[in-house]
């Protein structure tokens, strides 16, 4: 086995693989429109010597399940033009099966002036590489692909199948990427979400949790602004219902606690939190001149790995509703509150699993530094091939800062090193002919 592993190291040593990323970052890809990036990994994929497949999601088939959700635009156009890519290295046989995965999609760059460098340019300084997705998450997808790059250059046969898989609509949701994915029967022996994150290989994530949108729509009585005391000001009205959704958020901040989350808070140097319960847009009135008629807050309620989607969500009906009682308006004039279009389930794999405990053994022998188990308080794609593909997952990546932001960038060092780390657990868990 060593002398193979060295055989595959010096040829991925190689493959370019910081090239690879800034194709995929000089392609922009919000999500909606992750064709012309996706039509570059099916021919990276193919250069790897990949069986390559590429899918477009079946709204229609998604709209009913539990866990969709999706954003307006492709529930009213649907995923045309927008594929899903896989390919698939087929082993010799009597090895276990490796799903390694990433989304091409990333968030908009925002405005051009926050930033110091082309969001889109893929620039290097002092070690770094910037570009929207250089950190979440283009910068999976090339390890991945230089990881397939470097087995087929050394020749060497895995014993298990390994499989690649793009997917698309990752940051809004992932219904039409990895959900529709894990329904069409794809699962493995094991999987790796390839996605470089805060910690590194300090940790490795076996969970998620999730999250779920909220619209809540505050009753008032509209009028004239010069007669404002004779009516009632639905803004004012749903201050009071703001004001208990932070409450309720300071509580469960407080007494929700995840160890294997506050670890990746920690190993972060951030201060640990397992759930959010956040209000993030509030709309009222039609007129300087007149009192609204209603004022609407809408937000997201975090979920804790272990807890479910319902009883968060009860949680905050009947902290709204105790709210509502108190005030003899709103008691007459109760507030509608609907969960909206974003559910995402918590997950968690065990952390007992042979495969958890060879990625953390990997992690430990390629950096010479103790790996923890963790979890993130997001939610993240793992969820699907956790809860409906059967398939112990990991978050598997090398130490990047967050996302999301402008400049945003990754280390050329923790880049490679993120390859390296990759094909020893390929190696390991898949076996070599």
């Amino acid at each position: 086995m060593s002398a193979v592993l060295e055989k595959v190291i010096s040829q991925v040593r190689r493959i370019d693989v910081v090239t690879l990323l800034q194709e995929l970052i000089q392609i922009p890809s919000p999500t909606g429109e992750e064709g012309a990036v996706q039509a570059l990994v099916q021919k990276r994929f193919a250069d790897a010597g990949l069986e390559v497949e590429a899918f477009e999601a079946n709204l229609e088939e998604l709209r009913e399940h539990p866990a969709f959700s999706a954003p307006r635009f492709s529930l009213e156009k649907g995923y045309a033009g927008r594929p899903n890519v896989l390919g698939r290295m087929r082993g010799a046989g009597g090895g276990r099966s490796l799903l390694l995965f990433c989304h091409a999609d990333t968030v908009p760059p925002g405005p051009r002036n926050a930033w110091t460098r082309d969001p889109l340019g893929g620039e290097i300084e002092n070690n770094r590489l910037y570009g929207r997705g250089a950190g979440d998450a283009k910068s999976g997808l090339a390890i991945m692909i230089a990881c397939a790059q470097a087995i087929k250059g050394a020749e060497v046969r895995l014993r298990g199948d390994l499989t690649l898989l793009s997917t698309i609509e990752e940051e809004e949701g992932g219904g039409g990427g990895m959900l529709a994915c894990v329904l069409r029967g794809l699962n493995a022996d094991g999987a790796v979400y390839t996605h470089m994150k805060p910690g590194g290989f300090g940790g490795v994530d076996v969970g998620s949790g999730g999250d779920v949108s909220f619209r809540i729509t505050v009753p008032g009585q509209a009028g004239h602004k010069g007669s404002s005391h004779l009516f009632v000001n639905a803004i004012e009205k749903a201050e009071k219902i703001h004001a208990a959704l932070r409450e309720l958020d300071a509580q469960r901040g407080a007494m929700v606690r995840e160890p294997l989350v506050e670890k990746r808070f920690e190993l972060s140097g951030l201060q640990p939190r397992t759930v959010n319960l956040v209000v993030t847009m509030i709309r009222a009135g039609v007129s300087i001149g007149q009192l609204p008629a209603e004022c609407v807050l809408e937000g997201v309620a975090g979920v804790a790995p272990r807890e479910s989607l319902e009883e968060v969500q009860k949680l905050v009906e009947n902290h709204v509703a105790r709210t509502a009682e108190a005030d003899p308006w709103l008691r007459e004039h109760p507030p509608r509150y609907e969960w909206t279009e974003r559910r995402a389930h918590p997950c968690l794999t065990d952390s007992e699993h042979p495969f958890v405990r060879t990625a953390l053994s990997v992690a430990e022998r390629v950096t010479g530094r103790p790996s923890q188990l963790q979890a993130l308080n997001g939610t993240t794609d793992m969820r699907f091939p956790i809860l409906y593909g059967d398939t112990p997952t990991i978050m598997f990546g090398g130490n990047c800062p967050r996302g999301h932001i402008p400049d945003e960038f990754t280390h050329l060092d923790e880049l490679q090193l993120s390859v390296d780390a990759l094909l020893n657990l390929v190696l390991e868990w898949c076996g070599v002919a």
